[in-house]
């Protein structure tokens, strides 16, 4: 008995070995792991594929080589195609999917090259979220915890065996009942132990990311909610230049009329750094609102991108999705921008839900008439017809957040006042 809960519990730990192998050992040469979630790259890169992708410079590609890249929203996921084009003059790849019949919608900007592709592993992506989520991970803890556990039972049933030798076939069997009951409770509890240091974890990173932005929000941001405001503008005051001492990304501060979505707003000049990082620069599930990369960080663009995660304590952008119900549209159509030279009044014209790939995240724009166009398809595809006006020549913010699995939903306003300092 011994020597099959030792030898068990070694073949468990081997199979952990290997399976650790491949999506661990890669990062140490600083290969970036992906898994192939979409048919765009058949037959080269099939669904269900791992593949390893080297850094790469801009200068380093040539058309017909394969890249990886951010796609450019509140997310990490990323798309690997093949470049068919190259623009050295706007900095910026089309790119296709070998299955695909035309070339993506948006241009990938240089910034956002991850690298390329240098092997692929077929049939393991199912893998990749052992190491990735916290469930999987949560699973490997559970299985090195029962490698431990047959070790130990095999010790122990052993130890029993010899100090019992002479028991009848009725004690044995009481006895190997008390040691099974053990084992089953030794799994138990490293279950719940594991369990509940993710949930603390999790509940933990929560709770500091909260009480991180209600402090800025206390300290740098006064509101007028015990009087009725004469202007739109008296609203609130929010003392930016302060804050861009703590952190010099600071870019402005979105404040929403009549709802409790209150935060800086970060720029960086990529769609990576705010994605998990808190403004004073700390580890944050919750990230920060960060601004799209190729965006100039003044919201003079004809089209400004505003990320935010999705948060289940509705925190952050959780609560957009409220507008999906009408009703709440009509009591929230307005959010306002400080910046450095003053308010920006924006009043909400769309909303929808979108493809991560959606021509939504191309920026930026001219006044021109693509920009016209871009807007008659915001409007075609919002959920509700607001009936706002919006041409070629104002300006517009979209603000992006998680929806369902591959699945973004974005908010689009329209500037309609300003109050300069």
């Amino acid at each position: 008995m011994k020597r099959f809960f030792h030898i068990s519990g070694s073949i468990l730990l081997i199979i952990l070995i290997l399976i650790c192998i491949p999506f661990t050992i890669p990062k140490a040469f600083g290969l970036s792991i992906y898994e192939v979630i979409t048919d765009s790259m058949t037959p080269k890169y099939p669904v269900g594929s791992v593949i390893y992708v080297e850094k790469a410079q801009p200068e380093d590609i040539k058309v017909d080589d394969v890249i990886t890249f951010s796609i450019g929203t509140d997310t990490s996921q990323v798309m690997t195609h093949r470049v068919v084009a190259i623009d050295n003059e706007n900095h910026t790849f089309t790119t296709k999917g070998d299955a695909n019949k035309d070339v993506d919608v948006s241009p990938v900007a240089f910034q956002r090259l991850l690298g390329k592709p240098m092997y692929c592993i077929k049939h393991m992506g199912f893998l990749v979220q052992l190491f990735e989520s916290s469930e999987g991970r949560v699973f490997l803890g559970v299985l090195l915890v029962l490698v431990f556990v047959l070790w130990f039972a095999g010790d122990h049933i052993d130890s029993e065996v010899n100090e019992s030798a002479d028991m009848n076939k009725k004690d044995r069997k009481k006895r190997n009942g008390r040691v099974v009951w053990k084992l089953v409770m030794l799994m138990g509890a490293a279950m719940v132990l594991i369990a509940g240091w993710n949930i603390y974890r999790i509940s933990k990173d929560y709770s500091d990311s909260n009480a991180l932005y209600s402090k800025l929000s206390d300290t740098y941001v006064a509101t007028e909610k015990e009087k009725k405001e004469e202007k739109w503008y008296d609203a609130a005051q929010v003392n930016l230049q302060e804050l861009k001492k703590q952190n010099g990304d600071v870019t402005g501060w979105l404040y929403f009329e009549n709802e409790d979505i209150s935060y800086p707003i970060m720029y960086s000049g990529d769609d990576t750094t705010y994605l998990h990082t808190a403004l004073d620069g700390s580890y944050a599930s919750a990230g920060s609102i960060f601004m799209e990369g190729n965006n100039h960080p003044d919201f003079e663009d004809s089209h400004t991108i505003i990320y935010g995660h999705n948060m289940r304590n509705l925190s952050m952008f959780g609560k957009l999705r409220y507008y999906k119900q009408k009703e709440y549209y009509d009591n929230h159509a307005y959010f306002q921008i400080f910046t450095d030279k003053g308010i920006y009044r924006y009043q909400i014209f769309a909303y929808a839900d979108v493809p991560a790939d959606s021509f939504v995240y191309q920026v930026p724009y001219g006044a021109d008439e693509s920009f016209e166009i871009f807007i008659q398809q915001l409007k075609k595809q919002s959920y509700y017809d607001t009936d706002v006006e919006v041409t070629q020549n104002d300006k517009v913010v979209t603000l992006s957040t998680c929806s369902t699995t591959g699945m973004r939903f974005i908010v689009n306003a329209v500037r309609v006042d300003e109050y300069l300092y």
